[in-house]
């Protein structure tokens, strides 16, 4: 089992990290919750033993590029799916 950890919250004023293992059936198990990415790749390590600390940072910061890219990701579906909202509601009333 290898510790990861993920943001779990987003916000303009709050950012909030958690720290856990995916089980063998996929879920995500929480351990531990940090306010800053740094604090939760620092516990990150510390679980998964301290090491090979230098792959260790380089894993962590190309899972928190990838999170950050999920983020991005989340917000252009959302945006995607207002606007198919729209253009539904413009046919429906086109329609009458």
């Amino acid at each position: 089992m290898m510790y990861v950890y993920k943001q779990t919250e987003h916000s303009p004023d709050h950012d909030l990290f958690t720290v856990g293992y995916y089980d063998p059936s996929g879920k995500f198990q929480p351990e531990s919750d940090h306010n800053k990415s740094e604090d939760a790749a620092e516990r990150v390590i510390i679980l998964n033993g301290g090491w090979d600390l230098q792959a260790q940072v380089r894993i962590l910061k190309v899972i928190e590029q990838q999170q950050k890219d999920l983020i991005k990701l989340r917000e252009v579906v959302t945006d995607l799916t207002r606007t198919i909202m729209e253009l539904n509601k413009r046919i429906k009333k086109s329609e009458h």
